[in-house]
């Protein structure tokens, strides 16, 4: 799953990528459930029910900090800053979902990925013209309404405004993994699967090399990045004690967490 912020007029249009099996395997009865159709209406409405069902669960129990900008543009979108009757106009609206062709290609699948995995908000090709003395640039973008190209011009301060609130958050994670490829079960379900393609074709290639999970720890996860031992005095060499933890979290605050 990828998630972009952008639209073609590099404005601010949450959307996300997700590329998924069209059926799964089933550990109990050992056989790949084929499944060749998927209803986009039922998955449309089914995401939205999950999603802000989640949203008001995190919201409700205090999981989930709403920065004051994000209140702001509540409060201009909607005319309330109030999440729960920000979460009932969502719910009013509609949401947009699109099923992409059957990729039956590994070749294919693989640059569909590789196009939108790491895809920046506007191509070069698509900045046409800019001139320092006309105080100009000069974009080119699809109107998905018209099905038409058009091109806006914007000063270089605007261009540059409109392309740095695509940068997420430092740690934000663009790129997200689930079912088959989730870290925490991909080992396990790709032997099973392994197993199932050997059957129907002899033989299975992995491009990467099964290895048992091992869950590292904290110390040992900065010394790897690091190559030096958080845990060691760098004067007298001795082990130090982990008493307390420290982080920033997403509202601006810094927090402390005692360590016993």
């Amino acid at each position: 799953m990828v998630m972009h912020t952008f639209g073609s007029k590099l404005n601010f249009n949450c959307h996300l990528h997700i590329l998924y099996t069209l059926g799964g395997y089933s550990a109990k009865s050992g056989r790949w459930k084929q499944c060749d159709f998927v209803s986009a209406e039922s998955l449309k409405k089914r995401f939205k029910t999950i999603l802000l069902a989640e949203l008001r669960s995190a919201f409700k129990h205090g999981r989930m900090a709403v920065p004051e900008e994000v209140k702001k543009i509540w409060q201009k979108e909607f005319g309330t800053a109030v999440f729960f009757n920000v979460q009932n106009e969502l719910w009013k609206k509609e949401w947009y979902l699109w099923v992409g062709e059957k990729l039956d290609n590994i070749n294919t699948t693989v640059g569909y990925i590789g196009r939108y995995a790491k895809r920046p908000a506007i191509a070069e090709t698509r900045i046409l013209y800019y001139s320092k003395l006309e105080h100009i640039v000069r974009f080119e973008y699809k109107d998905k309404i018209t099905d038409t190209y058009q091109t806006m011009d914007v000063t270089p301060l605007e261009f540059i405004g409109l392309l740095v609130r695509h940068i997420p958050e430092k740690h934000f994670h663009m790129i997200r993994y689930a079912g088959a490829y989730a870290n925490a079960r991909k080992n396990k379900i790709f032997s099973l699967v392994c197993k199932q393609i050997t059957a129907w074709f002899g033989f299975a290639k992995l491009l990467f090399e099964l290895v048992p999970t091992k869950i590292k720890t904290w110390r040992q996860r900065r010394t790897e990045l690091t190559g030096v031992d958080p845990l060691k005095c760098q004067r007298c060499q001795l082990t130090m004690t982990l008493v307390q933890i420290g982080y920033r979290t997403r509202d601006g605050t810094f927090k402390i967490v005692d360590i016993f």
